[in-house]
C-alpha cells in the first residue's frame, strides 16, 4: 500500500519502553516520515512540546514521572501559546477505563 506523506509534518513519539519507540519509529519511517523526535517521559514530553512546533504527538499513557494523561492535559492547557497539536494515545493496556481516558 502506498501512502502520500507530507515531509513537512513534525512528529514526536513519547514512550518509556524502548521497543515501543523502535517499533513506532520503524512504522513511521516505512510510511515516509523522517526526523521524528522522541522522548521517554511525560516531563520531557511537556518540555519538547513547549520548545518545538509539532503537528502530531504519539503519547504513551503510562510513563514515569508524569503519565501521558497528565502530560497531554498540560500540553492542552498551553495550546493557546504552542498551537493546536493532535495527540494520539499509545498504550498496551487493555483495560476499558484506559481507553475511555485516552481521548485527550
Amino acid at each position: 500500500m502506498r501512502v502520500a506523506v507530507n515531509p513537512e509534518i513534525r512528529l514526536v513519539l513519547f514512550d518509556d519502553v524502548l521497543h515501543n519507540l523502535l517499533f513506532l519509529r520503524k512504522v513511521l519511517k516505512n510510511l515516509g516520515f523522517s526526523g521524528v523526535d522522541e522522548a521517554a517521559s511525560g516531563r520531557k514530553a511537556i518540555e519538547l512540546a513547549q520548545q518545538n512546533t509539532y503537528d502530531l504527538i504519539f503519547m504513551d499513557c503510562q510513563m514515569p514521572e508524569i503519565d501521558g494523561f497528565e502530560a497531554a492535559t498540560m500540553i492542552r492547557e498551553r495550546e493557546e501559546k504552542i498551537g493546536d497539536i493532535k495527540i494520539i494515545a499509545v498504550t498496551a493496556d487493555a483495560i476499558a477505563n484506559t481507553a475511555r481516558r485516552s481521548f485527550f
